[in-house]
């Protein structure tokens, strides 16, 4: 990714655009043993090798499947954030509100990579009805600093405002989100996508790539779109920038049974989001509950990013791009939160 200059630009596609259902006989449910529909072996590969930033990613794409596995711990869950970057963090915690309740798990697997010097994603789950999750831009890398820092604080402050208005309960993640990017002092910048449920609508706010889509009943029933400037390069937030001006909502009605996918651009630009909600299905269908789902998720999604050959939606957008010899996935951090609705018992 690109780092944001002062003028962001802002696409706003109309959520009721992606909301055709697909029926889960008609989606395919991609396991280990699936082959993906690979390219024309025929295609140019020197426009790819020579472009610094892809050919930097396809750099990365040799990392071992028994790696990643060695990376996962679970983590106890509490009432604070975990910003862990190395490894995998899990977190299970029952939201509970008016009509229906979120029963929700988290997973986070770093880059194998950029373990050492932390990931540059970060999320929350707390005051029982708010979901947060931020990945940073890793370009700041280049200038010495930790793309982590910015959201990581950027989703502690997000948290702090919550749990600190209790008694003037807060209910819109657009002020939050607001609220953070005023107290967020670190360097850098972030995609940042903040949700609420209020027990039967999910608000949404939402800046960049990072993005939801809600599973019923084995369809796709809703979904948000990347904001992006262009191709590998999301829409994003840095300190002093006025969040108004970037950040696009959505507000979705829920019911019960409906599943809730919020993740950073390392599953959506590895996975289909048809391929999502199948997994989601049959995962439910075989007794998982989100934390197990969320975890499969993340790790799925770098199985497809290790992958050298083969379709991903990173490959069929830098092949939209003009980057024709692009297969494979993208390896990056990859962090998942899976929320269920449930009633209210």
């Amino acid at each position: 990714m690109q780092v944001s200059s002062p003028n962001h630009v802002v696409g706003h596609d109309d959520v009721e655009a992606n909301t055709k259902s697909t029926p889960l006989e008609d989606v395919p449910f991609y396991n280990g043993e699936t082959t993906r529909n690979t390219l024309d072996e025929s295609v140019d590969t020197h426009r790819i090798l020579d472009d610094p930033v892809l050919s930097s990613i396809r750099e990365e794409q040799i990392i071992k499947r028994d790696e990643l596995s060695s990376n996962i711990e679970e983590v106890s869950v509490s009432s604070a954030v975990d910003f862990k970057s190395i490894g995998t963090t899990s977190k299970r915690e029952e939201i509970l509100s008016a009509g229906f309740c979120l029963s929700s798990g988290a997973a986070l697997l770093s880059h194998p990579f950029k373990a050492l010097t932390g990931g540059g994603d970060a999320y929350f789950v707390a005051c029982q009805n708010w979901l947060g999750i931020a990945d940073g831009i890793g370009q700041w890398s280049l200038e010495g600093i930790n793309p982590g820092l910015y959201a990581q604080e950027f989703m502690e402050n997000c948290e702090n405002i919550v749990l600190g208005s209790k008694n003037i309960p807060i209910t819109n993640p657009v002020k939050v989100l607001n609220r953070s990017a005023v107290e967020t002092q670190s360097p850098g910048s972030s995609t940042v996508l903040v949700a609420y449920f209020d027990g039967q609508a999910l608000h949404v706010a939402n800046i960049g790539d990072s993005r939801f889509i809600v599973v019923r009943d084995g369809f796709v029933f809703k979904m948000s779109s990347p904001l992006v400037h262009e191709f590998n390069f999301a829409l994003q937030i840095e300190r002093g920038d006025d969040p108004s001006a970037l950040v696009e909502e959505y507000k979705i009605d829920l019911d019960e049974g409906d599943v809730i996918v919020i993740a950073t651009d390392g599953l959506f630009d590895n996975l289909y989001e048809q391929e999502i909600a199948s997994i989601v299905s049959r995962s439910l269908h075989d007794g998982l509950r989100p934390q197990e789902i969320a975890e499969f998720l993340a790790m799925r999604a770098q199985e497809v990013a290790e992958s050298g050959s083969g379709r991903s939606p990173f490959a069929d957008a830098a092949q939209a791009a003009g980057y024709i010899g692009y297969r494979g996935g993208k390896l990056d951090d990859v962090t998942v939160i899976v929320s269920l609705v449930e009633k209210d018992s």
